[in-house]
């Protein structure tokens, strides 16, 4: 579709410049303002530009470099385009990308006072924030109960007004951990084999939300070492949370709730993983050694290194749901992540890879000796630095057809964190049948 005669803001390549002008359908040749809007500009190579709108600023990059910068009232949203005139001109890679809203700052401690009280732990929680199906954030904090006189605590997603509201979140009172049914008329246990919890001081709790799915509740001594209680509920049965689905553009406002009870709340911690963050992707090849097999390589990635102690992926030919532990699974972990790695022979980053710019890392695994018709059940994981926590992406199941192609999916070391390394090294399989044992 010609849009050409359409108002809005241009980022043109003209006779070996970048020039910004606003356009509208009265004169589409403007400058936006002043000199600063013409920058050199070198052609027949690649150049890669980043555009930044929030609001009504906006900032242009030519190869990491700040060349515009500027704001406007009149355009702060609408589609984009591409256009040429006169010109052979090549788009690759191109993406959309939303603004990191999840950079948000998070109460570090804070102090329980004798009366009922609700407390925040996001610093502006009256804005509150969205989740997308399947993200995550953990929540860490050391909760140390002075006088506990029979009272209650609660982990809370929707603040329903004051503390007497019924919790859409996990509550501990009278030596148990629950939560409101969905229909808000009772209580039921977190864990129905661990239904015992008291209440003494000191402990580490460790709530993981999965947005729309679940919530872990984990509690154990403060150096993490002794789990006293852990289990798992769905979200769909917990009230409050149950009104609240993917397309329902849901605010939520993370809260810690005190009745009867004094203490402190320190060394809180909360890690956000983006839901495609851990996503599988697949790399296929034929087996060098054996014509009738074929090697398989399953990467996935990481936004930093240094929220990470470890990274892998769990496999199991028999369990459709594989977790560290589980029955009939084998671990495969990695301290090492990559900026870019090989696929088809060629080095690729994490955007041809198809990942979302908030992923920064990559980490691999190849296995070999794939037989036709072969089913495997994968899933990747990362572990906390510090709280050694277990968050894991969502299981993929991968079969290779009697062509050798995977059915599925597709893609063309220290202490404490993950290290790093530009670009990994030659890739290595195992063979699927030393994974197992067989």
């Amino acid at each position: 579709e010609d849009r050409y005669d359409e108002s809005g803001v241009t980022l043109a390549f003209y006779s070996g410049t970048l020039q910004l002008i606003k356009e509208s359908q009265a004169d589409i040749t403007t400058p936006y303002t002043g000199d600063w809007t013409t920058y050199g500009f070198t052609a027949d190579v690649w150049h890669n530009i980043k555009v930044v709108c929030q609001g009504n600023e906006f900032k242009v990059y030519s190869d990491n470099q700040l060349i515009f910068e500027g704001t406007d009232n009149e355009y702060t949203g609408g589609y984009i385009s591409f256009r040429s005139g006169k010109t052979p001109v090549e788009y690759d890679d191109i993406r959309i990308t939303p603004i990191d809203k999840d950079k948000k700052q998070w109460v570090s401690e804070l102090t329980v006072e004798e009366s009922t009280s609700v407390y925040d732990l996001l610093d502006q929680a009256s804005s509150g924030f969205t989740m997308k199906e399947g993200d995550t954030y953990v929540f860490e904090m050391d909760v140390c109960q002075n006088e506990l006189n029979g009272g209650l605590f609660a982990f809370d997603l929707l603040k329903q007004g004051d503390a007497a509201a019924k919790p859409a979140g996990i509550v501990f009172s009278d030596d148990r951990v629950s939560y409101w049914t969905s229909d808000g008329t009772q209580k039921a246990n977190v864990n129905q084999d661990m239904t015992s919890l008291p209440l003494e001081t000191g402990y580490r709790y460790i709530f993981t939300v999965n947005a729309y799915k679940s919530i872990h509740v984990r509690v154990s001594d403060t150096d993490g070492k002794t789990v006293k209680y852990e289990g798992t509920v769905p979200w769909s049965r917990i009230y409050g949370l149950n009104g609240c689905t993917k397309d329902s553009n849901s605010v939520f406002t993370p809260n810690l709730i005190f009745m009867d009870q004094t203490g402190t709340v320190s060394n809180i911690k909360v890690t956000y993983i983006d839901t495609h963050m851990l996503d599988v992707k697949v790399q296929s090849r034929f087996n060098p050694k054996n014509a009738d097999n074929t090697d398989v390589r399953f990467v996935s990635s990481v936004n930093n290194a240094k929220d990470y102690s470890e990274a892998g992926f769990v496999f199991s030919l028999k369990n459709a749901a594989p977790v560290i532990g589980g029955n009939s699974c084998a671990v495969r972990s990695t301290t090492t992540v990559y900026e870019k790695i090989y696929a088809g022979g060629t080095l690729i980053d994490v955007g041809k890879a198809g990942y979302t710019s908030y992923s920064k890392y990559m980490y691999v695994y190849g296995l070999g000796n794939f037989n036709t018709g072969m089913r495997i059940y994968v899933r990747p994981y990362v572990k906390l630095e510090g709280s050694g926590t277990v968050v894991y992406g969502d299981i993929v199941k991968v079969q290779i057809d009697d062509a050798n192609v995977i059915s599925k999916t597709t893609l063309f070391n220290t202490e404490g964190v993950l290290s790093t390394d530009t670009t990994e090294p030659t890739p290595e399989y195992e063979d699927i049948d030393d994974l197992f044992g067989a």
